[in-house]
């Protein structure tokens, strides 16, 4: 042990001269390779040699258990790592280790969070190392009196390491100031001067996302609770900013959020209703107006994100305003907001800038839920009971469903002016049969009740044996078809069946794909029952050149991705799992039947069978699509390898250099906009891998969207798709929500993502992008260099919009 211990001093008396707290530790970024070692460290500093040194390391933890995760210490001169090393305490305030220093003078770096990536490249498994004894025994064994005064918090006798900084391996990974957590005794303190508070609140800037909701910031212990919140913000710029909620006293039910007036210079204002918080309600994605309950448990910390809409002309100044938050069974607590008006004026509101997070407003945006005319299609034309969209005719029966369909498209879909080809054998059917048979409807021809350019709406009413068949239906200028319909018995009775016929002439039903059925030739006959654990419930049959598209809707408007849990089986037509649909060959047609099998009926009780139907073809094939040719890689390879290829499009798929985070290429548009410049110019276009599947953690809205809980990110376990996908544990960065595929970045990071559903506000349609400024449609960009990205992923075809009303579908 003499030898071990020479040239020590009293370890009480170094840590003296070392930073006393994480307030007084500097954080930074550094470059390394993260595989091994973890994205965080400590840089830590040995004065002189020494047989071991002690290490405090004051590093303010949001993980859970870190006493079960490994610690290396590597020397920063070899880049060897240390094997004897004593992990004495690990607790999530801080830690002490032993080491015994190789270089000294000299520096350490301590990783404290090493892992290791397994699996495939595209679906890899990212597990935290464990700690194991590396240490010399006999080594180890002349530590133990000193790391057990450690324990007990004695004076030990040991030279201390120097804490210079933590570091972490890009922004984005770093922890302060958002994820040191305040300790035990800050808290305690905290308290006691708001004793008998049921809630603080914490003014916070939009720079620094809320990301805990189990520990408070070291942050807001230094700034305290309700303290004026003060911004900047340009003229016409979305200003957005947060309020953390801390429910320190009590359950907190009924969250509620009220904005008033800004006051600004010269007697303007800008007015309550200029603001928002998005955790409390909004525009849902059928456009309607929502509120949303919002409890708080206990302990918990709740993000309430908001905004204010700075009008363009609104004098330079400041101006000042309070959020008032309430609760159900305790007073409410303000913050007040001082915002500061810049005489600059911006026209995109911020989308531009993603630290801005103006584009949480599109959360609340209605794109794609109008009633226009949108490119290629054509008006909506209404002649008595037929409609006609482009390239396609439907002519309805009396009751308002379908009794003939036809597409005028020709066989190679080029050109829609073809002679008419009938994909239905006969009118469709509604059929509700009883004990004695069938109903014989009395039906009333259909009424349009509304009409534009880009929808048709119509009405009909059909009765027959004490039951009453409301439908109510639409067709959309793209060939879609919504049916909503309501049936009604005047008197409790037993149903033998009720179902949906479609019959298909057969020449025109040569393919089918959906409900359990992977693409290809029919076959002649097929059975489909509800399952909860699929989502599988619609079904296209059809030719190149005509067909139809079928799906059963639940009560409700829902896009249930994956699987029916959330909603379980579709009430009416699901019937407790004795429903499901048929396919067969039937005399001459083929004939889908959608059925709910045996079924009681109650008086007056409405019954909801609620279904879509596309007619196909949407729109004519572009005829220099046979020039096309598509260059694909994992990877982007280089413009000058490509272009010999002959290739017109290039796809860039997530995690290469140019597109890293999947499904958000915002982050790289400094690399995509020179790549796109260079494709064009060589006459190429480019296309970027994007779906509404997922969403990776880089995100800049990330922490934003995680705060309205599952309203965006989806709850509970992963999801299974196409036999690629297993459950795996949630990120500790998102474990609020259903973890989805982590795909490694170009620096062989994982970029873990959540799972997201079709419906929600960031999806559909706030996803889409508005129309693009002057200059963007061509693949150039103006002043705002993020809408580069908008041209490369959205706009390359040329079209001036991306959203519809298809994008709003159940």
């Amino acid at each position: 042990m003499k030898t071990i211990l020479a040239g020590s001093i009293i370890c009480w008396a170094a840590l003296a001269t070392a930073p006393a707290s994480a307030a007084d530790v500097p954080y930074a970024i550094a470059d390394w390779t993260v595989e091994g070692w973890g994205n965080s460290r400590a840089r830590v500093a040995v004065e002189a040699k020494a047989g071991v040194v002690r290490l405090h390391l004051p590093w303010r933890r949001r993980d859970e258990m870190p006493e079960r995760k490994a610690i290396f210490v590597v020397d920063a001169a070899t880049g060897k790592r240390l094997a004897n090393v004593v992990t004495v305490r690990a607790t999530r305030e801080s830690g002490d280790v032993l080491f015994q220093p190789a270089t000294a003078p000299g520096e350490y770096f301590v990783y404290y969070m090493p892992f290791k990536t397994e699996g495939s490249w595209y679906f890899p498994s990212v597990r935290y190392l464990t700690p194991a004894d590396t240490a010399e025994p006999a080594w180890a064994a002349a530590c133990k009196q000193a790391a057990d005064a450690i324990r007990e918090g004695k004076p030990c006798d040991l030279p201390a390491a120097r804490l210079i900084e933590f570091q972490a391996v890009n922004d984005f990974h770093r922890f302060d100031p958002m994820e040191v957590i305040a300790t035990a005794g800050e808290i305690k303190a905290l308290l006691a001067a708001h004793a008998g508070a049921a809630f603080l609140l914490f003014g916070e800037d939009r720079r620094h996302p809320i990301r805990m909701s189990d520990d408070l910031p070291l942050r807001w212990i230094q700034a305290g609770p309700g303290r004026t919140l003060r911004g900047e913000a340009c003229r016409g710029e979305f200003y957005a900013f947060q309020v953390g909620l801390w429910a320190c006293g009590q359950d907190l039910r009924d969250v509620s959020v009220r904005f008033g007036e800004l006051a600004g210079p010269g007697g303007g204002s800008i007015p309550a209703s200029a603001l928002r918080c998005f955790n409390v309600g909004g525009t849902d994605w059928l456009g309607r107006a929502f509120q949303k309950t919002l409890h708080v448990p206990k302990g918990k910390v709740q993000a309430l994100w908001m905004g204010v809409q700075v009008p363009p002309g609104a004098a330079a100044g400041v101006y000042r305003g309070t959020v008032t938050v309430g609760v159900a069974d305790a007073p409410p607590a303000k913050v007040a907001l001082e915002l500061d008006v810049q005489p600059r004026t911006i026209d995109d509101a911020g989308d531009g800038e993603l630290w801005r997070q103006a584009r949480l407003r599109w959360l609340d945006s209605t794109i794609g839920l109008d009633d226009e005319v949108f490119r290629p299609f054509t008006p909506v034309q209404v002649d008595g009971p037929a409609a006609s969209v482009l390239g396609r005719r439907v002519r309805l029966a009396d009751g308002g469903l379908p009794a003939a369909i036809q597409s005028c498209f020709s066989t190679n879909v080029d050109r829609c002016d073809a002679d008419g080809r009938d994909i239905l054998a006969a009118p469709m059917r509604f059929v509700v049969q009883t004990e004695a048979g069938e109903l014989a409807w009395n039906a009333q021809p259909p009424r349009v009740i509304s009409r534009s350019g880009g929808k048709v709406v119509w009405e009909a009413l059909s009765r027959a044996g004490g039951y009453e068949l409301a439908c109510r239906a639409s067709l959309e200028c793209d060939g879609y078809m919504n049916y909503e319909l309501t049936l009604t018995p005047s008197a409790a009775g037993e149903l033998k069946d009720i179902r949906l016929e479609i019959p298909l002439r057969s020449d025109v039903a040569r393919y089918m794909m959906g409900m359990g059925r992977k693409g290809g030739k029919r076959p002649p006959s097929w059975k489909w029952t509800w399952d909860v654990s699929r989502s599988n419930c619609h079904v296209w049959i059809g030719d190149v050149n005509a067909g139809l598209h079928l799906k059963l809707k639940h009560v409700t408007p829902r896009w249930d991705l994956f699987n029916l849990k959330e909603s379980g089986l579709y009430r009416d037509w699901g019937n407790d799992g004795k429903g499901g649909c048929t396919i067969d060959e039937d005399g001459g047609r083929v004939v889908l039947r959608a059925f709910t099998g045996p079924r009681k009926a109650a008086a007056a009780q409405a019954l909801h069978f609620n279904f879509g139907l596309l007619v196909t073809p949407i729109k004519t094939l572009d005829k220099a699509h046979w020039d096309w040719r598509y260059f694909h890689r994992s990877h982007a390879a280089p413009l000058g390898e490509i272009v010999p290829t002959g290739a017109k499009v290039v796809n860039l798929h997530q995690g290469d250099a140019y597109n890293p985070h999947i499904n958000y290429p915002f982050l790289s548009d400094d690399k995509l906009k020179p790549y796109i410049d260079a494709a064009h110019a060589a006459g190429m276009k480019v296309k970027l891998y994007y779906t509404i599947r997922e969403l990776s953690n880089y995100a800049a809205e990330f922490f934003a969207l995680r705060s309205l809980g599952g309203e965006v990110f989806m709850q509970g376990e992963g999801f299974k798709l196409a036999d690629q996908f297993a459950d795996k544990p949630a990120d500790e960065m998102v474990k609020a929500g259903a973890p989805g595929r982590a795909a490694r970045g170009c620096a062989s990071t994982p970029s873990p993502t959540t799972c997201r559903p079709g419906t929600s506000r960031w999806a559909t349609p706030a996803t889409t992008p508005p129309s693009p400024p002057p200059g963007c449609r061509d693949g150039t960009t103006t002043t705002s260099r993020a809408w580069t990205t908008w041209c490369a992923a959205w706009a390359w075809t040329g079209s001036t919009s991306t959203a519809s009303g298809t994008t709003a579908r159940s």
